[in-house]
């Protein structure tokens, strides 16, 4: 028999001010934040989840995205099942990021941690006068960086936000699974 682990730990990174921490409190929430929210240092809440009929208790780590904070961002990484990287549709600075900056961050700290690339503000592709980041843009960005999924998402999305975050569920305890079968080989 297997012992059950409904425990899964998600990680949020991103550039800052791309909308993380929104994100963060409308998974958890399921509303916008009622003020100005940005993360301090791990930023980290808990949601209850149902996905499958199995009841799921997942933890949200908010990191911030600042270079001042990269140190200790670090320390968020032990232990972490998911990570959400996350980018906003209209910079392309936080967009390139993910590649030049994140992704290495990521091979460092959280090897073969499973990634689920999120583009943010997706409502702003129909009035920005800036260039925006195209969703086919964020689907090579996927392959490039062998992300398990890619979403686009603006606050309100209902629909999407369960969507994604049951993708998270599925994509944490897949890892977990897999861990376990590792750790059950025989030598």
């Amino acid at each position: 028999m297997t012992d059950f682990d409904p425990f899964i730990k998600v990680v949020v990174v991103g550039d800052k001010g791309v909308g993380k921490s929104w994100f963060v409190s409308y998974l958890i929430n399921e509303k916008s934040p009622s003020k100005n929210t940005a993360s301090s240092l791990f930023d980290s809440q808990v949601k209850q989840v149902e996905v499958d009929g199995i009841e799921y208790e997942v933890t949200i780590w908010d990191t911030p995205g600042g270079e001042e904070t990269k140190k200790l961002r670090c320390h968020a990484y032990p232990e972490t099942d998911v990570i959400l990287l996350c980018y906003s549709i209209d910079d392309q600075v936080s967009f390139h990021n993910v590649a030049r900056k994140w992704m290495p961050e990521l091979k460092r700290h959280c090897r073969g941690v499973p990634k689920i690339l999120l583009g943010l503000k997706s409502d702003l592709k129909r009035n920005s006068l800036k260039p925006v980041v195209s969703e086919k843009e964020g689907e090579i960005m996927q392959l490039h960086i062998n992300a398990t999924a890619f979403y686009e998402y603006s606050i309100g999305q209902n629909k999407k936000l369960n969507t994604i975050f049951s993708k998270v569920v599925r994509v944490g305890m897949r890892k977990k699974m897999t861990a376990y079968r590792k750790s059950c080989s025989i030598q």
